[in-house]
């Protein structure tokens, strides 16, 4: 799970500079591949996990969706960028944002 905000968050940068005309199609989709493993190896491991209480299912059900739309979200990034897309992928970029902060708001209130 500690990979995946950092990947989401590298994600909404390197979707801001593509829409900035600063960065290459390769460097662009290896970055939301390795963002992708990481989102999902953390969904996979929530997926696995018990939980013995309640506190452990609120953080469960707080943070899978999140995740998830993460998933949704390199997917239309991907996509707006492959496309030229500008709306789309400027709308990845924003609802990634939003899940990032969401997601680090979550993990700060673990510690």
């Amino acid at each position: 799970m500690q990979n995946a905000v950092p990947s989401v968050g590298t994600a909404c940068i390197t979707g801001q500079t593509a829409l900035g005309g600063n960065t290459f199609g390769p460097y662009e989709s290896t970055v939301l591949e390795d963002a992708r493993k990481s989102v999902a190896a953390a969904i996979s491991d929530i997926a696995e996990s018990q939980v013995h209480d309640q506190s452990s299912r609120d953080l469960r059900d707080e943070v899978l969706p999140l995740l998830q739309d993460s998933a949704r979200l390199f997917g239309d990034l991907d996509a707006g960028l492959e496309d030229d897309d500008r709306a789309a992928a400027t709308g990845a970029v924003d609802g990634l944002a939003a899940v990032g902060d969401e997601l680090t708001t979550v993990l700060e209130g673990l510690r």
